[in-house]
């Protein structure tokens, strides 16, 4: 598997993506439970203090003067196991249950809140109905217990739910890119060879199909311009042949004419060796519109190019005289190739 292959790419933005997420939710639904936890707490210590005080004004075991003290069997089961601060008449206390935890004195009816003691979450709230004022505290390691444990699974859940993504998304990418793949070596077939190769049509008409019908028609234009331009060479090389012929058999004949001058004689050397050079471009682009085609054929020799560069500078001197320059070769005595004599020489 390439590293950077397309669907392990996907494969991997899936599983970020679900971790990302996951990470999200887990900031709204850690906040969000515990919430709902400390609501319950609250409804439990209102229920309790409200079943409390209807105890004392209902049951005949409670004191009538809501100044006397009160025993501990006046309380409510359920609030035997908090701290417990009953007030009655002019804030008189007349019941604190034992224990370290100190109730804020600060607390106002309906009121809650957390407070902190030896290191632990308390929660504590008031209500007062009648002469009663009744104050109330629970410790919250139950609470937190359980939010110790939703985060330990959240992160258990991470990296398996990211996990779960990546293959996911890698076996899903692999599954759409796999028609891509098939368009892509299906292309690298069509060459000079094979130029009326096309890409295979998926059998839905989805974005790759739509796709592998543009690139067919991009590849139908390509080849018919690619077709065209080669005619076009081919013929210009074999229209060109003729005049040129004629234009050298010509200067060759009026090179033998009697009474010319030595400069004309010159002049017309030149003419023929560009005459020449024009014969070699043309025999050069038969053979290049040859190669297009996939017509073209060597025959390798053993070569020394020595000869052939010797005349490339004489013909490049030729040129050079205009502009006041001067050729210099400096040749080996032999260059020894192996090459087609007839495609060099051109």
């Amino acid at each position: 598997m390439k590293w950077n292959s397309l669907h392990l790419r996907v494969g991997l933005y899936s599983g970020l993506v679900t971790i990302v997420c996951l990470v999200a939710v887990a900031a709204i639904l850690i906040p969000s439970v515990r919430h709902h936890q400390v609501l319950q707490v609250d409804r439990m210590m209102k229920d309790g203090a409200d079943e409390l005080i209807w105890d004392l004004v209902n049951f005949r075991d409670a004191p009538v003067d809501p100044s006397h003290d009160l025993e501990p069997r006046n309380l409510p089961l359920a609030l035997q196991r908090m701290s417990v601060e009953v007030q009655g008449t002019d804030s008189q206390i007349v019941y604190r249950s034992g224990g370290s935890l100190h109730l804020p004195d600060d607390l106002a009816a309906g009121e809650t809140r957390d407070i902190h003691h030896d290191g632990q979450s308390y929660r504590v709230g008031a209500w007062q109905q009648g002469p009663y004022f009744v104050k109330l505290g629970t410790d919250l390691a139950p609470v937190t217990d359980y939010q110790q444990v939703l985060v330990k699974g959240l992160l258990i859940a991470l990296p398996a739910a990211g996990l779960i993504a990546f293959t996911g998304g890698l076996l899903t990418a692999r599954k759409a890119v796999a028609p891509v793949a098939a368009l892509g070596e299906a292309a690298e077939r069509i060459s000079v060879h094979a130029p009326g190769e096309r890409l295979p049509q998926p059998l839905h008409d989805d974005e790759i199909g739509r796709l592998a019908r543009v690139l067919n028609r991009s590849f139908d234009r390509l080849q018919a311009s690619y077709q065209a331009a080669t005619r076009f060479s081919a013929d210009a090389s074999h229209q060109l042949k003729t005049p040129i012929a004629v234009l050298r058999a010509g200067l060759d004949h009026l090179s033998r004419e009697p009474g010319i001058t030595t400069a004309q004689q010159e002049e017309i050397s030149v003419l023929l060796q560009q005459t020449r050079r024009l014969t070699a471009l043309t025999d050069d682009l038969l053979m290049l519109s040859q190669a297009d085609a996939g017509r073209l054929a060597l025959h390798p020799v053993p070569l020394d190019l020595v000869p052939l560069i010797s005349a490339a500078a004489d013909d490049l001197g030729t040129l050079a005289v205009d502009k006041d320059l001067r050729v210099v070769e400096t040749l080996p005595d032999r260059l020894p190739v192996t090459a087609d004599r007839g495609a060099v020489s051109m």
